[in-house]
């Protein structure tokens, strides 16, 4: 899985937990002037994933800063702390503070609010091992602190600091993609092998097969891969949209067999129906969408209460009907369509510890 780092992370409520700001404020000093974050969209990364940051240095004064001018530039200074890990072949940086710099040349002045941000990858950096780390950002020129006539060393430099944890692979997986390599492997052994081991593995296989088929160019591999995903019964997102498609046709023809019966088909296709289905509910057929929020009904996973209440919104009112029938059933609660609200507080209190009926 890849992470992508939103660009815009001001706001004040963020800043709220930064101490030193408000330590500078409650001692008197300067307000501050700068304030740097370190930011993500997850805190847990596999061993083989990028683990992409966002570091941003925002003017929090209300005048215009200047941060540098065409003469020099100024820097971030990342400290990584770790126990394991140790700084990649082509860094040399202060390995003993666990320290990185990184350079940014533009000429900067900031409005009020205004910030200036960098996306990096901590791997290009460093290689951790499995474990939990802290990073921290903090501002240097480089002229130092002293350089006269830089307003971002007026008032104070509020830093931030984060911490990230760093899975180890499972397992499970790790043979399952090494069988898939072993798919194309130039022994017809290890192939037949490898094919019969994905087969007994089963479900948890079915995803990266899926991949291999997509993304390999080994035909060897592609041609084995389907051949495992036809034995395990796994169908494709196209054949999926199929199914939808041959339901909604007979939905049009007033045929209410073929409803029942293809319906019922793709509630047993379980979960990986959801987001195919849920392109339906906004059909201009208000017949299709109540046949997709009936379906979403009967599928046995949470992310369907969601969009069930979002179907509470819909123009028709038998869909309305139907979302919170299939809402009442799911969840035992007695609200009706006109108490969306009262569903979404529900839904925002217990979501966490909801559990799905036992069907």
């Amino acid at each position: 899985m890849r992470i992508f780092i939103a660009a815009f992370l001001a706001s004040a409520a963020f800043l709220l937990p930064c101490g030193r700001a408000l330590a500078d404020e409650r001692d008197g000093g300067e307000p501050p002037v700068l304030a740097l974050r370190l930011s993500t969209q997850s805190e847990e990364f596999n061993e083989d994933e990028p683990i992409y940051l966002t570091l941003e240095i925002e003017n929090v004064s209300d005048e215009s800063v200047l941060i540098a001018d065409h003469a020099d530039f100024f820097v971030f200074h990342l400290l990584l702390h770790f126990e394991d890990g140790a700084f990649t072949p082509l860094i040399r940086e202060d390995e003993e503070n666990r320290t990185i710099t990184l350079r940014q040349h533009p000429a900067a002045v900031l409005y009020p609010g205004g910030y200036y941000g960098v996306k990096i990858d901590v791997r290009d950096y460093v290689r951790l091992s499995p474990g939990e780390h802290r990073l921290k950002v903090t501002y240097v020129n480089k002229m130092g602190a002293d350089k006269v006539g830089f307003d971002a060393w007026k008032g104070s430099v509020v830093s931030n600091e984060i911490t990230v944890v760093l899975r180890e692979k499972d397992p499970e997986l790790v043979r399952i993609l090494k069988l898939i390599e072993q798919l194309g492997d130039d022994s017809w052994e290890v192939r037949e092998n490898a094919t019969k081991e994905l087969i007994e593995i089963g479900e948890p296989a079915i995803d990266h097969l899926a991949k291999a088929i997509n993304e390999s160019s080994d035909a060897e591999v592609v041609w084995r891969a389907n051949i495992i995903l036809r034995k395990l019964g796994y169908v494709s997102d196209l054949v999926i949209a199929q199914k939808v498609e041959d339901i909604l046709e007979g939905i049009k023809k007033d045929n209410w067999l073929v409803k029942q019966t293809r319906g019922m088909e793709i509630v047993r296709l379980g979960p990986r129906v959801i987001g195919t289905l849920r392109t339906y509910l906004k059909h201009e057929d208000h017949r299709i969408r109540q046949i997709v929020v009936e379906l979403l009904g009967r599928i046995p996973d949470k992310k369907i209460i969601p969009m069930l209440i979002g179907a509470l919104d819909d123009r028709d009112a038998y869909v309305r009907t139907s979302a919170a029938k299939e809402l009442r059933r799911i969840t035992g609660r007695d609200f009706t369509s006109y108490d969306k609200d009262k569903w979404k507080k529900w839904w925002k209190g217990n979501k966490a510890t909801f559990a799905l009926p036992e069907s």
